[in-house]
């Protein structure tokens, strides 16, 4: 199946032209990984559509038709859609594109048929001391970026490709970025990395570097599915799903995986008293607020909710901040936003009936 998502511009009598999305119905669900787009502008036109969102970005010629949004993962697509002209000025209002990419049967059935695999439920060790490496400058001459086009995955790809076969020909900001690298990873010798799955060349530049400076093993944690091609030596996902995705059975060669739910200490997050039942039912939600949560399903039936008149009072709230925040500011729920302090996190969360 195929979703067609047709970006059109109103025939206006307006100087202005005004974009309109008329398909899909905003929220609309989709269970191919490939989605097609067309769009067209009434009108003389030679500027751009300017995509923007977290998961769905670029400038579109506005005299083409359609593109293909390849490979999407699960999540809550969103991006401001904007008319732009060749000088990156904005014209007229922008429009919003929303559509949630959800299993498709065959995806749930291949889900439902996988064998549970044992899980770590604790882990500890007799000593540990952990080292967050802060972020470093790598001064990088700003002509070499302007020169060159440096973006930051293109830089780590060409530091990946150096890694795997250090050449004096390199360029020699790519040496300059890989003896920053290998100086600020060099206490890591011995140790064990962990890093987070970033979707891009970091990662695999990560582990060529670990290597090179000793790490006792190299572990991508899988904070979202869909990672960069790579070796390392184990894989933690919070879930059997994240684990063993076919995404990161394609892209990661690894020796071992490992399943660690996300767990709660019941001695610390103890409910509060007893709940006042005139006050209204509490619902919330604690975690990023990113495309792969697919906070826009939860959204939505929020709204649903809310409108239906079921005499029951009920307040929302989440907890938490990532890249796609504001486009939740028009659904009727409260955003905390992050809270970094112990004391008033597990505060909030005892105010919670349903987490």
């Amino acid at each position: 199946m195929i979703v067609v998502l047709s970006i059109l511009l109103a025939t206006t009598t307006l100087a202005t032209p005004t974009l309109r999305i008329l398909w899909p119905p905003t929220g609309h669900l989709v269970n191919t990984s490939d989605v097609r787009m067309t769009y067209a502008v009434d009108g003389p036109f030679d500027g751009f559509v300017r995509l923007s969102g977290s998961k769905v970005k670029g400038d579109l010629a506005a005299t083409s038709d359609s593109v293909f949004l390849s490979g999407t993962l699960f999540g809550s697509y969103w991006a401001s859609a904007q008319l732009v002209d060749s000088s990156h000025r904005r014209i007229g209002p922008p429009a919003m594109l929303h559509f949630e990419r959800i299993l498709s049967h065959a995806e749930a059935h291949m889900q439902r048929q996988r064998q549970p695999s044992k899980q770590a439920l604790v882990f500890r060790v007799a000593e540990r001391s952990a080292v967050f490496d802060p972020f470093r400058a790598l001064g990088v001459d700003g002509r070499d970026v302007a020169a060159h086009g440096l973006t930051n995955n293109k830089t780590m790809e060409q530091l990946t490709a150096y890694a795997a076969a250090p050449s004096a020909k390199a360029p020699h900001y790519i040496i300059q970025i890989w003896k920053a690298y290998t100086d600020a990873l060099a206490p890591c010798q011995g140790a064990v990395m962990l890093y987070a799955n970033s979707q891009d060349y970091s990662d695999p530049a990560l582990s060529l570097v670990g290597r090179h400076v000793g790490v006792h093993a190299t572990v991508l944690e899988l904070s979202s599915v869909g990672p960069m091609p790579h070796t390392v030596d184990a894989v933690v996902g919070p879930s059997q799903y994240a684990a063993f995705h076919p995404s990161v059975a394609r892209a990661i060669v690894a020796h071992s995986h490992y399943v660690i739910s996300p767990g709660v200490d019941t001695d610390m997050f103890t409910p509060a008293g007893k709940k006042d039942s005139t006050k209204c039912l509490i619902v919330g939600y604690l975690g990023r607020v990113a495309a792969e949560k697919s906070l826009g399903l939860l959204a939505s039936a929020i709204e649903m909710l809310m409108a239906a008149e079921s005499g029951r009072c009920f307040e929302f709230r989440w907890v938490g901040d990532g890249p796609d925040i504001d486009y939740y500011r028009r659904f009727p729920i409260a955003l905390v936003g992050g809270i970094y302090n112990k004391t008033d996190l597990v505060r909030e969360l005892q105010s919670w009936d349903i987490a």
